[in-house]
Formats: C-alpha cells, sequence, structure tokens
C-alpha cells in the first residue's frame, strides 16, 4: 500500500479531537505559542510566591460585607495607582 492511502485511512478514521491536534500540530505559530505559554506557566508556578504580593487565605474581617468594587488604575490625582486593586 502507499503512504498516501494508508495516512487517509488514519485520517478517515480519526475522532474530531484527533483531527484537531493533527491540524494544529501542523501549524508551527500555535506550536511556538503554546511552547511560550507553557514556559510562562512554568515561571508562574514556581515564583508563585513572589509573583503573588497577598496571602490569599487572609482576609480582613471589617470588610467583609462589603458590596464589590470597581478597579482602580488611577487615584485621585490622576496618577497611576501602585495597588491596582485597592477597596476605596
Amino acid at each position: 500500500m502507499d503512504k498516501s492511502v494508508v495516512k487517509e485511512e488514519v485520517l478517515f478514521v480519526a475522532s474530531q479531537w484527533q483531527l484537531i491536534r493533527l491540524k494544529f500540530a501542523r501549524h508551527k505559530l500555535a506550536m511556538g505559542a503554546m511552547a511560550v505559554l507553557a514556559i510562562l506557566l512554568f515561571f508562574l508556578l514556581f515564583f508563585a510566591e513572589f509573583t503573588s504580593p497577598y496571602d490569599p487565605r487572609a482576609y480582613d474581617r471589617h470588610k467583609l460585607f462589603s458590596p464589590p468594587q470597581r478597579l482602580h488604575f488611577f487615584d485621585e490625582e490622576g496618577n497611576l495607582a501602585s495597588d491596582h486593586l485597592s477597596i476605596k
């Protein structure tokens, strides 16, 4: 049998997810982007203590029942706020 016939048979019986994976594997830009995202994910995994400035288990019991607040990227003077997720 010819290799192209065997390849067509494999594609004919492949599931939808296998077809998506094969098409994705042929796309070089997508594979490069996936590698960059994987490196970024591992960077964040190993340096999570450094990249997250707040303790995820800490809370302020005085502001426990406060309503949702808008994100404030600028302070009252118009300068870029140092704490992007501050409650005002």
